[in-house]
C-alpha cells in the first residue's frame, strides 16, 4: 500500500478513507518540544487550514488528528500505535518519542496520498533500543557547516535513528589547547551546545566521541613528547616506517606503500597521559547532555612499540590496554558519563600489529559497565564471532557496520547493506544492545550527501531487523527522495559500480588518482568489467539528469552523485586505454583537462556544504598530483 522507511512491525488495511478536509490536531498532555517541532513538520504535508491545540484531559475528540503519548497500551517505549480511521487518525503512545515517531511514519504516508487516506492500523516498535551513527569528521578534518549538521539531525531524526556520535580529532576547538585543530575551522562550544539541542528536539542522543589512545597523531603533533615514539618514530623495534600526518594521508589516498603516522599513539607510560586527556574532558564533555562518552581507542598501532615497550613487555599488551581503559572510565566518571570504546584490540584484530590471540579469560575481566563496540565491516563478517564471546562475558555492546564509504567517491552499496543486514542479525541473537552504524571519513573524498543510502540501511534494519531490508531500494527512492523508484536504481548502480573498482585490489580514489605508470603496472583489472562501470555510472547519470526532486537539501545531492557517477565513468575509460595500449598524446591532454575539472568542482562540492578545513591541505594535493604527472607526460 505505502513505501515506509523503517518498514513497521505491522500493517493493518481496514475499510474506508480518511478525507485531510482541513481540522485540528490535538493533544491532552503538556505540550513538548518534541512534539511541537514534530507538529510543525506534519502541518507542512497537510492542506492548508490545519492548526493544532491542546485540549483538556476529558474533552471528547471525534475528528482531526489526536496524538496521546501516555497510553498504558504500549508497552515499548519508543513503540506507537498509528490508527487511521474515517473519522480521525490517533496516534498512541507511552512516550513522547514513541509519539513523534508515529508523526514521522504520517508524514511519510501523507507524502504518498492525495486528499484521502486509506484506512488502516500501524503497530511498530523498534528491534534495537540504539539505533546509532557514528559520524567522522576528522579522517582529514571536513567539518560540515553547522546548519547541513541541522540538515542531517532532521533527517536522522526522522527516519527513527536515536543516536548520533561525532568523531572529532583536531576538529574541536579546545580553548586551553588552542594549537589543536587552529587551521581546519573546528567546532567550538556553542556548535555543539546547539547542536546537542538540536539532536534533543528530533530523539536523538548526541554523544562525543574522541581518541583517546590510537588516531591522535593531529592532536599529538603538538604534544610530541606524549607519544609512543615521541612524535618522531622513535621505536624500540626496528623496521618500522613514519611519515608526518599530511604525507600519510596523501600516500594513503593514492595508494603509494604506507607505514605508520608521526605520534599515532599516545602511550599510556608517559607520566603527563592521563592529566593531558582529563584536560580535553574537561572541556568536551561538559557540553553533552548525554551521559554516554566514546574514548574511541581503536588501532593504536605503535602501542608497545615505543615509550611503552617495557610496560607492555611486564604486563603484556592486553593488560595494558586494560589498565587504560580503566583509567579514562575513572576519569570519565567524575563528569557522569559511561564510557565504551572500540572492542578491536581486546578481541585480537590486528595480530600483525599487535600480537596475540583472543583470550576469553581476558574479556572477562574487561569491566562490566564500559560499553564494547565491536566493528566489522565485511560482507562474510569475519569478527562477528565475538558477539557470542562478548555475550558470554555479560558485557553490553553494540554491533557497529558501515555505509562503506570509504576511498571511493560512492559508497560500496550492496556491500554495506549485507554488513549491515548479517551483523544485525548476528547482534540479535546474541544480545547486542544497539547498532552503531558508521561513516568514516578515510581519504576525505567521500561527501556524506551519497552516503545516504547506506545510513537509512541501518534505520531500516535497526528498528526492524525481523524484515530484513525487502525492497529497500524502492522504499529508499520513495521516502528520501520522493521519487518514483528511479533514484533508488540509480543509487545501487553507482555503489555496484564502485564496488567492481574496489575489487581489482585498489580503492576507486588510488585508480582515479593513480599516475599512467602505477596504472600500467596494476593488476586484476578486467576491460570487460571496466565496460559495466560505465554502462552503469552512465545509466545512473542519465536517471540523475532527468530527476526532479523538491526540496533544497535532497536535490543538492543529486550534484554529488553526478560527480562520483562521473568520476568512475573517468576511471574506467582511463583504465580501459591503458589496458589496450592505445593512448596517444591528444588523450594525456584530455586526461588533464578532466581533471582540472574534477578539481574545480570537487572544491566547489566541498566549499558549499563543509567548512574549507583540510581541502587544500589533504585533498587537493591528490588531484594536483595526478595533473603534474600528466604534464610530465606531455614535456
Amino acid at each position: 500500500m505505502f513505501h515506509l522507511l523503517p518498514q513497521p512491525k505491522k500493517i493493518e488495511e481496514k475499510e474506508g478513507v480518511f478525507r485531510l478536509n482541513p481540522s485540528y490536531i490535538y493533544w491532552r498532555e503538556e505540550t513538548q518540544p518534541m512534539i511541537l517541532n514534530a507538529v510543525e513538520k506534519l502541518k507542512d504535508v497537510l492542506p492548508e487550514g490545519w492548526r493544532y491545540s491542546k485540549v483538556s484531559g476529558n474533552a471528547e475528540i471525534k475528528k482531526g488528528i489526536e496524538l496521546n503519548w501516555s497510553s498504558d497500551e504500549i508497552e515499548n517505549e519508543e513503540g506507537y500505535i498509528l490508527d487511521i480511521s474515517c473519522e480521525r487518525i490517533l496516534i498512541e503512545a507511552r512516550t513522547v518519542k514513541g509519539a513523534y515517531y508515529g508523526i514521522q511514519t504520517l508524514i511519510q504516508i501523507l507524502d504518498q496520498t492525495g486528499t484521502e487516506i486509506p484506512c488502516l492500523k500501524i503497530t511498530d516498535y523498534p528491534t534495537y533500543k540504539v539505533r546509532g551513527l557514528h559520524y567522522d569528521i576528522s579522517q582529514p578534518a571536513m567539518v560540515p557547516k553547522i546548519e547541513e549538521l541541522f540538515t542531517i539531525v532532521e533527517l536522522l531524526g526522522h527516519f527513527k535513528i536515536n543516536q548520533l556520535q561525532i568523531y572529532t580529532e583536531h576538529t574541536f576547538h579546545y580553548r586551553n589547547h588552542p594549537a589543536i585543530g587552529y587551521d581546519v575551522n573546528p567546532l567550538n562550544s556553542e556548535d555543539i551546545l546547539r547542536l546537542d539541542s538540536y539532536c534533543k528536539l528530533h530523539g536523538i542522543e548526541l554523544v562525543p566521541a574522541i581518541p583517546c589512545l590510537g588516531h591522535m597523531a593531529d592532536i599529538l603533533c603538538h604534544y610530541p613528547d606524549l607519544a609512543e615514539d615521541s612524535g618522531r618514530g622513535e621505536y624500540r623495534i626496528e623496521g618500522l616506517k613514519s611519515t608526518s600526518r599530511e604525507t600519510w594521508w596523501l600516500d594513503w589516498l593514492t595508494g603509494k606503500g604506507v607505514g605508520l603516522e608521526f605520534g599515532n599513539t599516545i602511550s599510556p607510560a608517559h607520566p603527563q597521559t592521563y592529566y593531558f586527556l582529563e584536560s580535553l574532558f574537561d572541556e568536551l564533555l561538559p557540553l553533552f547532555s548525554s551521559d554516554l562518552f566514546n574514548v574511541c581507542c581503536d588501532e593504536p598501532w605503535s602501542l608497545g612499540k615505543g615509550q611503552s615497550y617495557e610496560l607492555c613487555k611486564e604486563k603484556g599488551t592486553d593488560m595494558v590496554f586494560l589498565e587504560h581503559i580503566l583509567k579514562l572510565k575513572k576519569i570519565a566518571e567524575k563528569y557522569g558519563k559511561r564510557i565504551m570504546c572500540w572492542a578491536d584490540v581486546i578481541l585480537h584484530y590486528h595480530q600483525d600489529v599487535l600480537p596475540g590471540e583472543f583470550d576469553q579469560k581476558t574479556l572477562s575481566i574487561f569491566p562490566k559497565d564500559v560499553i564494547a563496540l565491536n566493528w566489522d565491516y565485511s560482507r562474510e563478517g569475519h569478527w562477528f564471532k565475538f558477539n557470542k564471546n562478548l555475550e558470554e562475558a555479560g558485557l553490553d555492546y553494540y554491533v557497529c557496520p558501515s555505509t562503506c564509504s570509504w576511498g571511493s567517491f560512492f559508497p560500496f552499496t550492496e556491500l554495506a547493506f549485507d554488513n549491515i543486514l548479517n551483523f544485525s542479525r548476528s547482534g540479535l541473537e546474541y544480545g547486542a544492545k544497539g547498532v552503531l552504524n558508521t561513516e568514516w571519513r578515510d581519504g576525505g573524498i567521500n561527501f556524506i550527501e551519497n552516503a545516504w543510502y547506506g545510513i537509512l540501511d541501518g534505520a531500516d534494519i535497526s528498528w526492524n531487523t525481523e524484515y530484513a531490508g525487502e525492497n529497500l531500494q524502492r522504499r529508499f527512492s520513495t521516502c528520501f527522495f520522493q521519487d518514483s523508484g528511479d533514484l533508488g536504481r540509480a543509487t545501487v548502480l553507482l555503489g555496484k559500480s564502485a564496488e567492481i573498482i574496489k575489487n581489482w585490489k585498489s580503492f576507486p580514489s588510488r585508480l582515479f588518482f593513480a599516475t599512467l605508470d602505477e596504472i600500467k603496472n596494476s593488476t586484476g583489472i578486467s576491460i570487460e568489467e571496466a565496460r559495466k562501470v560505465i554502462e552503469d555510472s552512465e545509466e545512473s547519470l542519465n536517471i540523475i539528469r532527468k530527476a526532479r526532486v523538491e526540496g533544497g537539501y535532497k536535490n543538492d545531492i543529486l550534484r554529488y552523485y553526478e560527480f562520483a557517477a562521473e568520476a568512475q565513468v573517468y576511471t574506467a575509460e582511463k583504465v580501459i586505454s591503458l589496458l589496450k595500449k592505445n593512448f596517444k598524446r591528444k588523450d594525456v591532454f584530455n586526461l588533464i583537462h578532466q581533471m582540472v575539472n574534477f578539481r574545480r568542482r570537487f572544491e566547489e562540492l566541498w566549499l558549499e556544504k563543509y567548512r574549507k578545513s583540510e581541502l587544500e591541505i589533504m585533498v587537493l594535493p591528490a588531484f594536483d598530483r595526478v595533473i603534474d604527472d600528466y604534464q610530465k607526460v606531455l614535456r
